[in-house]
């Protein structure tokens, strides 16, 4: 899909000010120096500012930040930079223990994303070592720019930190992020948000506007009309669904990280050595896999199919050319056409890989049971094909995704159903277990029935399931599913169209779990006369998931704003999420026993 004009291109101001915010920080530390970086950081920063303009100002390693030692040859500034976390801060004490004991004289500075931790100066100053530190500075990087419409602030554990430690640090981050974008962008016409955490995140964005005053807009000719608040709480559904999008599978299947994915290099020549990876970085400056995105799977081949061909005609046109004119426009096409050919080549080793593992048998029969399971059908007893999987010991965050989808689609699990999966998983999987399961039900994925079933009620009002539709020529965006539209865009499609708004509002506040927001918002006389913004172009709406998205539900806004002339969306998340990713973080501690399993 291609994109669409107006604020996009104001948007990528945000990666500019924060790679602005970054190089200050290096600058203040004169001569060469290392930074080594908490990991969940290091891709982050990557997004904003890439190693060469690192190195431009003195950067001469960039290491990861792990308990032990230090390589020997490296300057003697040290810049570590972390999340304000405590559990971080033995490995910060432990690399300079380290360069002490080997009489390594060093400058030694912390830098805190996104902003200083008095738990953790504490934590150091308890150890005695902040006294070794030359300086703790703060670096308030809290929005990391994914592509033109998408910024994440790459804060993994929101939905467990909010609902299951209720720790609200997250939230205020949220509320930080938005309110900047405001003094960018200017004041919204409306907000609406559903969800405690949205309702959390509004009175935190209220709280710090009164402390800091009328906000004037920063940057003219832009203007966000909307901002949707989505709780993850209100759509627990949509990332434990199986992506069927090109990028959704190859986030399914690898794992996307910061617009980085590592592919087994069996079908790239370039990869020579066996058991060698292929690092493919993907976003939309590269046109053909812009065009790929957001696809069906089943559109995939067929496109590529078109470029090869597309090419094909360039090159024989360029054989029987005439004129010196026509070999001069055929010759100038050249650059492009090899760049095309280029990316062809990695998009039909990467549909290659994802072809063998979508016609496998397991997954085959795990998406037809999922589909079943969406439709309603079956619900109410064990399910033979996840006792199957049982039996087999498959992979165990695969059968939770679809034991947690049956669970939701009929209002929870009756008692002996529930018990009969419990005895499966502790026989299969070992006893240890039941603590995942523990924490399952504490949450609310995997709990006994209730008498409201707000799935089936869901599924009918909202029109979640869309059987009839086509993959390769979409009329809905449940093709991201192929036929199950997430809960979390329709409520953004149904919001913004007020006949189908009225329609539903009465009965979400007994559907879905959560307060609803909903308020115009009082613009100030200065913003209206410093805003101008042509009434041509499509209406920015500010989608912000407050617990992490999915590549699908991206793809589904996309899909939106291309068949609504004017409608425009942008995405803040958390965390781009899928399945497996969103349930091993809420099993932290315990991630590592499940994905053993």
């Amino acid at each position: 899909m291609t994109f669409r004009r107006s604020l996009r291109k104001n948007f990528v101001v945000c990666k500019k000010l924060a790679a602005d915010d970054l190089v200050s920080l290096i600058r203040k530390f004169q001569g060469n120096k290392v930074m080594v970086f908490d990991r969940a950081l290091a891709g982050p920063t990557n997004l904003i500012a890439p190693p060469k303009i690192l190195e431009s100002h003195g950067v001469t390693k960039i290491l990861p930040l792990e308990t032990g030692v230090l390589p020997p040859d490296i300057p003697e500034t040290i810049l570590f930079i972390c999340r304000p976390l405590v559990h971080l801060m033995p490995k910060i004490v432990s690399c300079i223990q380290n360069e002490e004991r080997k009489g390594r004289q060093k400058s030694y500075h912390l830098c805190f994303v996104p902003q200083k931790s008095l738990l953790c100066t504490k934590w150091l100053e308890a150890k005695r070592y902040i006294s070794k530190l030359s300086s703790v500075e703060e670096l308030p990087l809290l929005l990391f720019p994914l592509d033109t419409d998408v910024l994440s602030l790459e804060l993994e554990s929101t939905y467990k930190e909010f609902y299951v430690e209720n720790d609200p640090t997250s939230m205020y981050y949220i509320a930080k992020a938005l309110v900047f974008l405001q003094r960018k962008y200017g004041i919204p016409n409306s907000i609406f948000g559903k969800g405690q955490g949205a309702k959390f995140v509004y009175e935190l964005m209220q709280s710090i506007q009164q402390e800091t005053g009328t906000i004037k807009p920063q940057i003219i000719g832009a203007k966000i009309e909307n901002i949707i608040l989505i709780d993850r709480q209100v759509d627990l559904l949509s990332p434990l669904v199986t992506q069927l999008t090109y990028e959704g599978l190859i986030d399914e299947f690898y794992g996307i990280n910061c617009n980085h994915v590592k592919l087994p290099g069996e079908k790239f020549a370039e990869v020579k050595n066996p058991g060698d990876k292929k690092t493919v970085v993907l976003n939309s400056s590269e046109a053909l896999f812009a065009e790929m995105r957001d696809k069906n799977f089943s559109a995939v081949g067929g496109l590529l199919r078109a470029k090869t061909k597309e090419i094909q005609d360039i090159l024989v046109q360029k054989d029987t050319a005439q004129s010196l004119g026509e070999m001069k426009r055929l010759v100038q096409q050249l650059p492009a056409v090899n760049t095309l050919k280029q990316s062809i080549s990695n998009h039909t080793s990467i549909a290659e890989l994802l072809k063998k593992n979508t016609e496998s048998d397991d997954f085959l029969s795990s998406l037809e049971c999922e589909q079943e399971l969406l439709n309603g059908m079956g619900n109410d007893r064990v399910n033979p094909h996840i006792e199957d999987l049982c039996s087999k010991k498959a992979p165990f965050l695969k059968l939770l995704r679809l034991l947690i989808i049956q669970c939701i689609t009929c209002g929870g699990l009756k008692p002996k159903v529930l018990q009969d999966y419990e005895r499966l998983i502790i026989h299969n999987y070992g006893f240890e277990q039941v603590l995942s399961l523990r924490r399952l039900n504490e949450i609310g994925l995997l709990k006994g029935q209730s008498a409201n079933r707000a799935y089936s009620v869901l599924r009918r009002a909202f029109n979640l399931i869309v059987c009839d539709g086509s993959e390769t020529t979409p009329e809905d965006f449940a093709y991201v599913h192929s036929i199950y539209a997430p809960l979390s865009i329709r409520l953004v499609q149904h919001r913004l169209k007020p006949n189908l708004w009225n329609s539903v509002r009465e009965s979400l506040q007994s559907l879905l779990p959560g307060p609803i927001v909903d308020e115009e918002t009082e613009i100030s006389l200065v913003q209206n006369s410093v805003v101008s913004v042509d009434k041509n172009s499509p209406k920015t709406t500010l989608v912000v998931f407050i617990g992490g998205c999915t590549y699908a539900e991206i793809s589904a806004l996309r899909f939106l704003a291309q068949h609504e002339d004017d409608w425009e969306f942008l995405v803040v998340t958390t965390k781009v999420i899928n399945g497996n990713t969103f349930l091993t973080n809420l099993f932290d501690p315990l991630g590592k026993k499940v994905d053993a399993a």
